[in-house]
């Protein structure tokens, strides 16, 4: 279910990650393509989370969209 609301939010939610990852280039958001697998292994690769870490990151980011949208 979390992952299929990500994919519907993904255009809303990638302002905030840009905001939050600044170091995440347009390309890099652009490789996620509403995937939460995606940008947990952008958030391990580029900014050096654990997959524990960045699987919490994103259950975080899809929360807080949730109850904005």
């Amino acid at each position: 279910m979390a992952v299929e609301r990500f994919k519907e939010l993904w255009e809303r939610i990638r302002p905030k990650v840009k905001e939050q990852w600044s170091n995440l280039t347009d390309e890099d958001l652009d490789t996620v393509k509403g995937e939460t697998a995606n940008l947990c292994a952008l958030l391990q690769s580029k900014c050096g989370y654990t997959k524990k870490e960045a699987d919490a990151a994103v259950d975080r980011l899809l929360n807080e969209a949730h109850m904005r949208w």
